[in-house]
C-alpha cells in the first residue's frame, strides 16, 4: 500500500486518506465523487485536481477570449486564466489534505 499526497492510504481501501472510522473528514473528496462517478472508477476530484493544474482546452490555437461576449476583462487573457486555475488547484489539494 503506497502513501498518498497527503499522507499514508487508508488502511482499509488502500486510497489516500484516513481510516474509514475516523468520519467525514476521512473522506474529504467523497461527496464530490459521488456527485460524479467515473466509470473507471478514478477520483473525480483527483480528476479536476489535474485539469486545474494544467488546464489545456482542445481548441487553445484557435482561442481568443476576447471574443466572448461579457467575459470580463482580467479574463481575456489566458495566461491569467490558467494563473487562476493553478492557485484553484492549490485550493482543492490544501481542502482535500485539510480535511484528512
Amino acid at each position: 500500500m503506497e502513501d498518498g499526497p497527503c499522507g499514508p492510504a487508508r488502511a482499509d481501501t488502500g486510497q489516500p486518506g484516513r481510516d474509514s472510522d475516523r468520519g467525514p473528514a476521512a473522506d474529504p473528496g467523497g461527496p464530490f465523487d459521488r456527485l460524479y462517478p467515473q466509470e473507471s472508477g478514478e477520483s473525480a476530484l483527483q480528476q479536476l485536481h489535474a485539469q486545474l493544474a494544467n488546464p489545456l482546452p482542445y481548441d487553445l490555437d484557435e482561442l481568443d477570449l476576447s471574443e466572448y461576449r461579457d467575459l470580463a476583462p482580467q479574463w481575456q487573457d489566458w495566461g491569467k486564466v490558467r494563473a487562476a486555475c493553478g492557485r484553484m488547484a492549490v485550493a482543492v489539494f490544501d481542502h482535500v489534505c485539510e480535511g484528512r
